[in-house]
């Protein structure tokens, strides 16, 4: 089964505001077939049962940088304000060859299970941000190897018979 299904995410950073066409240099014939989703981790809704208030960009307040809470029109207003803005461009392909379900399929795992992760995901670094600012090099690769460590443990537990 899982040979025919594949999905991949590609993601690219910008300093910009969403505003580049084709930063994955597809082919023309790709971009025919594209399908652009523009996400906004402060407007766009979250399922219920995904909602937590110390999450909400609109709540929240960094106490490290003074940062938010952000308005609906955050990103127009940090464009006309100068302030740096990041652009997390990203590139999602989903494969799922079943016939009769391949269609059904891929548009939910698009529309549901890819995009309500990755807004969920954007709100948490945006809220967590306060334990992630100053971090260096180094504080980030023992953060890395203490989640591998912690993955590695958790899946082990998993195959245990």
């Amino acid at each position: 089964m899982m040979d025919r299904f594949s999905l991949e995410v590609e993601t690219i950073y910008y300093n910009d505001p969403g505003t580049q066409n084709n930063v994955f240099n597809l082919s023309s014939d790709e971009l025919k077939h594209r399908i652009v989703d523009v996400m906004d981790f402060v407007k766009d809704p979250i399922p219920s049962h995904d909602y937590c208030p110390e999450e909400d960009p609109k709540l929240y307040r960094s106490q490290k940088t003074g940062r938010g809470p952000l308005m609906e029109d955050w990103v127009q207003e940090f464009v006309k304000a100068g302030k740096p803005v990041m652009c997390a461009y990203k590139m999602c392909r989903v494969e799922f060859r079943y016939w009769g379900m391949q269609t059904r399929a891929e548009r939910w795992i698009h529309d549901l299970a890819l995009r309500n992760t990755m807004l969920r995901a954007h709100r948490q670094a945006w809220a967590w941000q306060d334990e992630w600012v100053g971090l260096n090099m180094t504080d980030i690769r023992r953060l890395e190897a203490e989640a591998a460590e912690h993955l590695s443990a958790v899946m082990a537990a998993e195959y245990v018979v």
